[in-house]
């Protein structure tokens, strides 16, 4: 930062003598995270000596700066510059949306952090006041739009009609109001988040059924607000009924099991104990195209099996008994995801939750 700068807004002074080639760039704008063109404000009480100009964008405007000036801005950033300047910005990474750096394409990803770029709507909002609904979307940092959400509820409570998927096209939906979720400000991760309530929450089935799923990969991240013990159990992504759930998690009187349960024959891992309350767990459930199975708990494996009676997905969430949680994100493949695409997902979530799986 430049020691002279009286403001702690960002801005660039740069050198008079090395503008003198450059051409004019048209309908340029400053955006915030633009590794290209980065907004820069008033350097305050600094000035320019004679051989500088300072940068002066009109923050009325949305931060656009002058025409005669966008040539010096791209100039400064092209790699190699040779030129002087000083600045007291650094640009922060652009939030991308995960699943827009993954290959494999999911068939059904809804968080509270925007998951495709294609999907900008995060949930329907139904406030306790009057039943009156509206559409979440993200704010631009990517995450739920808290703010749209409390001049929604007012000083009520909101819950979710729908969850809108990213990707397929495929949406939870629950019209019973007494089983929607409640939406929580902020949970454990101090993120915005879904209460996922003993007994009480609905299935959200799906608009389009999964169906003939063979390989496949889910994540599952929440946080546990009981300890799981014996008889409680929670389904994701599931067929509807209490005994089937392509996730699940089940308390068996000495530990929490991981594992693809279809009532005819389950497949499962032990998760080496009950999952504890205000913990976090990212819970992978994973199978290849032979009907190899592996589960994974905060990334670390439980155990393979093998497995070849998953049942079609038709709901969002399922059985729920004996167990609250706080969800942040659903998401399944269609398909056993590459090591890449995993080591994606995993950077995503550490990132954005500020975990260290």
């Amino acid at each position: 930062m430049d020691k002279r700068n009286k403001s702690t807004l960002p801005g660039l002074i740069i050198s008079k003598n090395n503008t003198s080639s450059l051409e004019g760039i048209k309908n340029a704008k400053g955006s915030r995270g633009s590794s290209a063109l980065p907004i820069m404000k008033h350097f305050g009480n600094v000035k320019p000596s004679r051989n500088e100009r300072i940068i002066k964008p009109d923050m009325t405007s949305g931060g656009k700066v002058a025409k005669q000036d966008l040539p010096i801005i791209r100039e400064v950033l092209k790699p190699g510059f040779s030129g002087n300047f000083r600045t007291n910005y650094t640009p922060q990474p652009q939030f991308t949306p995960v699943l827009d750096e993954m290959t494999a394409t999911a068939q059904f990803a809804w968080g509270v952090y925007q998951m495709s770029s294609s999907v900008t709507n995060c949930f329907e909002c139904r406030r306790s006041s009057d039943n009156a609904e509206t559409t979440i979307g993200f704010d631009s940092d990517g995450l739920l739009d808290t703010a749209a959400i409390s001049s929604h509820i007012g000083g009520g409570n909101g819950f979710s009609a729908t969850f809108y998927g990213a990707e397929s096209s495929r949406n939870g939906v629950e019209t019973t109001a007494s089983e929607q979720v409640q939406y929580r400000a902020s949970g454990v991760l101090d993120k915005p988040c879904f209460v996922l309530a003993s007994g009480t929450t609905g299935s959200y089935p799906l608009n389009t059924s999964i169906t003939g799923t063979a390989a496949l990969t889910g994540f599952i991240l929440f946080t546990a607000k009981s300890t799981r013990v014996n008889a409680s159990t929670m389904s994701y992504l599931t067929d509807g009924t209490i005994t089937r759930g392509t996730v699940r998690e089940l308390s068996d009187g000495t530990k929490t099991n991981i594992g693809i349960f279809n009532g005819v024959g389950n497949d499962s891992a032990s998760a080496g104990g009950y999952l504890q309350n205000d913990t976090t767990y990212l819970i992978e459930v994973r199978r290849d195209a032979s009907n190899n199975t592996e589960y994974f708990l905060n990334n670390v494996s439980l155990g393979t099996g093998s497995f070849s009676n998953a049942p079609d997905i038709t709901t969002m969430l399922g059985a729920n008994s004996n167990a609250e949680a706080e969800l942040y994100e659903i998401v399944y493949f269609n398909s056993d995801i590459s090591a890449e695409d995993k080591a994606t997902y995993i950077t995503h979530i550490n990132n954005e939750y500020g975990l260290s799986l």
